[in-house]
């Protein structure tokens, strides 16, 4: 085993955990977004990193043990791919949900929007004709969307590791990502008695 190598895995770990950290508390959409691309690439090194320090001698089992469970999780494989997608593709990998949202009563006749926004709210009035008109808001947040790598579509995963998501949020992605990664240091750690 490399052990500089798994040192440095070690650091693109730590880096995980910052972006996952900060992708938790991002107030807004944009800037979590730019969180996960950051996340992604530094997942991708964290590969690239084990791949090298296990690759060789007795640790070569582990090394190979890490890409079948990469190449077989539907969500390690999609992170994999949206990396690529993200990094030299054209598609966008995530989307941006929320905002406000104006329902008329379904006839023909033009919604009028008034509205105003002061230092701690907005007002916002809508009306179809003489009738009101339904304004609903909800608040902006990013959810993962499906990816297209090299002519190849991979769908947003429902599960990891044989047991579901629930989410389609980058911030789940990221959290179960970094605690795999944690727990793949972790048996390394203890198998080669490295402290």
């Amino acid at each position: 085993m490399d052990q500089r190598q798994f040192s440095r895995a070690e650091g693109s770990l730590r880096i995980c955990a910052q972006k996952a950290d900060a992708l938790e508390k991002a107030i807004f959409a944009a800037d979590a977004w730019h969180l996960w691309s950051e996340f992604l690439i530094e997942h991708q090194r964290w590969f690239i990193r084990m791949r090298h320090a296990l690759a060789r001698g007795p640790s070569s089992a582990w090394h190979g043990k890490l890409l079948k469970v990469r190449r077989d999780d539907p969500m390690l494989q999609y992170m994999e791919h949206a990396r690529h997608a993200d990094e030299h593709g054209l598609e966008d990998i995530a989307t941006i949900t929320g905002g406000i949202q104006i329902k008329g009563n379904g006839s023909k006749i033009p919604i009028k929007v008034q509205g105003r926004i002061t230092s701690d709210r907005i007002w916002m009035r809508a009306t179809q004709g003489n009738k009101p008109a339904i304004v609903t808001s909800k608040p902006e947040d990013l959810e993962v969307k499906p990816v297209i790598n090299r002519n190849i579509k991979y769908p947003v995963p429902l599960e990891h590791l044989q047991s579901p998501i629930g989410s389609k949020h980058p911030r789940v992605f990221a959290r179960l990502s970094q605690d795999f990664m944690s727990a793949r240091m972790y048996e390394v750690r203890e198998n080669f008695g490295l402290y």
